[in-house]
Order: structure tokens, then sequence, then C-alpha cells
């Protein structure tokens, strides 16, 4: 298989990234909307199942299947999307960096899925 090196990177972005949402929105979920100081309910639901999407698409960015970069990459918009308002109204610190840390990742990951692939240049066998 032919796999780009772009297309390794952001592979395993993508897998560090969806279990990084995935484990970080259990907690939140369990307890459900309880609390005023947690992110909306709704949020951490939509992070949690583009973590599981994320997964999917992974695997098919790694066996190079065009279904899975675009999967991939509707999900890291998805993904930045729902966590954008929380750069702005994130309680503290904390909080901004937290969502810093998913937002970063997903834009990272879309700029290697759309990078140029390199052309494969014929080789020749001409011995002169």
């Amino acid at each position: 298989m032919n796999r780009p090196k772009t297309y390794t990177i952001a592979a395993i972005l993508q897998f560090l990234l969806s279990a990084m949402n995935g484990v970080g929105s259990i907690p939140f979920l369990m307890r459900g909307n309880v609390t005023n100081s947690a992110p909306p309910f709704f949020v951490e639901l939509v992070l949690f199942a583009t973590a599981i999407l994320g997964f999917i698409g992974t695997y098919g960015i790694w066996r190079n299947q065009r279904w899975g970069v675009i999967l991939t990459i509707i999900l890291c918009i998805l993904t930045g999307l729902v966590n954008l308002p929380g750069l702005l109204f994130a309680p503290g610190v904390l909080g901004k960096v937290a969502t810093a840390a998913s937002l970063i990742p997903a834009i990272v990951i879309i700029v290697l899925l759309l990078w140029p692939k390199p052309k494969l240049t014929p080789v020749s066998n001409n011995v002169s």
C-alpha cells in the first residue's frame, strides 16, 4: 500500500484526537446535565459521537480510502465548530486550554489531508 506520509501523520493525530475527545467526554456524559460549570450536555454528546466516528475515519485514512479522508475532514470541521465557542466562553484558563488542545489538532489534520500528494515519476531503465 502506498500511503502518503501526510495521511499516516493525519491518521495518528485523528486517532489521538478521537481518544482524547472520547475519554474526556465520558465523565460529563455520566454526570448528565446537572451542573452549570460543565460544558453543555449537547456539546459533550456531539464530541463523543465524533470520537466514535473518528476511529472509523482513522481506519479509512490508514487504508488510504477516500471515504475515510472525507469522513475525517467532516468530523474535524464539526469538532472545530463545536469547540469554537469554548475559546470564548469556557470557564477559566484550563477550559480554554482544553478547548484549544482539541481545536488545533483538528485544523492540522485537515491541512495534512488536503496537502497535495507527491507525483510518482516513472523509473527509466534505459542503460546507455
